[in-house]
């Protein structure tokens, strides 16, 4: 059972980052189930005619940042300085452990070394804890250890899985989605790092990413249709006077392809997520999807969703997209044949009117550069209102 819930939340980070999901089905009424032997699929809606910008290049800069070819590296989050790079990999054995790296360097120090599975590392602001999911208590729970892998201690308990935790702007806190045993559902609840005691539930949803931005307390995260195709979309919720308000759809589902996992921009004006394409069998009746492990591609929004950029369009798959301090976007991706992580530099899309193209029309595929020297800029500073302030 250990070993299928892993399959679970490992095979598309979709336990991450890029990052963990949920069923969405065309047939049940509840899109999520409980976690089993069965795998569960990551599939939302985004439409083949999407607001996006004219054919052109959408990146530069596209490198290799790990270099296995046993098992596979998932799960990318980057230092605060921009220079280290902390992901989950099976590389050494068939449990997932958590390793960090240079991003100039091709070594590797491994952070756990157990027989259970620690997944989903999220770097606190400051760069000195790292929370993570790890099964070795039986089911999924969240534990937090020091940045050199020191003194790890549960944060969450009991017999629901808790995973992909995200940091609060100010590091006390961290959001993460719970599987709740009656319901079926997934939540989003936050809980108080110094005090597991002090919890909250905030809102249906699966993959919630806190936004860095200190001038606005909002969540992001993906959550599936109650009605219609029941696939996954992006959505944000506000954080105001301890209430959840404002619940805001970004990014809708709305024909055959997904949007799940996203991560904020450093200034939190933007959201990078991956898609994931809905896939039907011809020799069978209905539009049954098929089960997937990976994404398809990388794409970036603003929050206003007027302009939505494809950054990657090759035949690889592309998952659990992470924005490094320095501007940078790293995602896990079977390029070159083995499961690596990989970072781009998009170009600026501020500049950029939105305008209505095919999809398969936006983004350049391009060689991939060597890895060189990451050297960090500080983010733009921006002011983030909340959703509710026009109304």
């Amino acid at each position: 059972m250990r070993k299928q819930l892993l399959a679970v939340v490992c095979a598309a980070t979709f336990v991450a980052g890029c990052n963990w999901s949920g069923q969405s089905s065309l047939v049940d009424p509840h899109p999520i189930l409980p976690p089993s032997g069965t795998s569960m699929d990551v599939l939302g809606q985004f439409g083949d005619a999407s607001p996006a910008r004219f054919e052109t290049e959408a990146y530069s800069g596209l490198q290799q940042n790990s270099f296995c070819e046993v098992g596979a590296d998932v799960d990318p989050v980057v230092g605060p300085e921009g220079d280290l790079m902390v992901f989950s990999s099976t590389r050494h054995s068939a449990t997932s452990d958590i390793y960090v790296k240079k991003i100039a360097g091709r070594t590797v120090t491994r952070l756990t070394d157990d027989a259970a599975n620690e997944v989903q590392p999220a770097l606190s602001p400051d760069g000195n804890f790292i929370a993570y999911a790890s099964d070795r208590s039986g089911n999924w729970d969240l534990f937090v250890m020091t940045a050199d892998g020191r003194k790890p201690f549960q944060v969450t308990s009991g017999l629901s899985h808790e995973v992909h935790p995200s940091w609060s702007p100010d590091g006390a806190y961290l959001c993460y989605s719970e599987h709740n045993v009656r319901s079926g559902q997934w939540e989003i609840w936050i809980v108080e790092v110094a005090n597991p005691a002090n919890r909250k539930f905030v809102a249906h949803g699966l993959f919630p990413a806190w936004c860095p931005s200190p001038s606005v307390n909002r969540i992001a995260y993906q959550l599936a249709r109650q009605r219609g195709t029941h696939l996954f979309s992006i959505w944000t919720i506000d954080l105001i006077d301890g209430e959840a308000r404002f619940p805001t759809e970004v990014v809708p589902a709305t024909a055959a392809t997904a949007a799940v996992a996203p991560a904020w921009s450093p200034d939190g004006t933007q959201l990078v997520y991956a898609t994931v394409s809905l896939v039907t069998d011809p020799k069978q009746q209905g539009q049954q999807p098929r089960r997937v492990e990976r994404g398809d591609d990388i794409w970036i929004t603003t929050l206003d969703g007027l302009t939505r950029v494809r950054l990657t369009t090759d035949h690889t798959n592309d998952w659990c997209p992470t924005w490094s301090p320095d501007g940078r976007i790293y995602f896990a991706s079977n390029r070159g044949g083995y499961d690596n992580i990989w970072s781009l530099e998009p170009l600026d899309t501020k500049l950029i009117q939105a305008t209505r193209v095919p999809a398969t029309r936006v983004g350049a595929a391009k060689k991939p550069e060597p890895a060189a020297a990451a050297t960090p800029k500080p983010a733009a500073e921006a002011e983030v209102k909340p959703n509710g302030a026009a109304m």
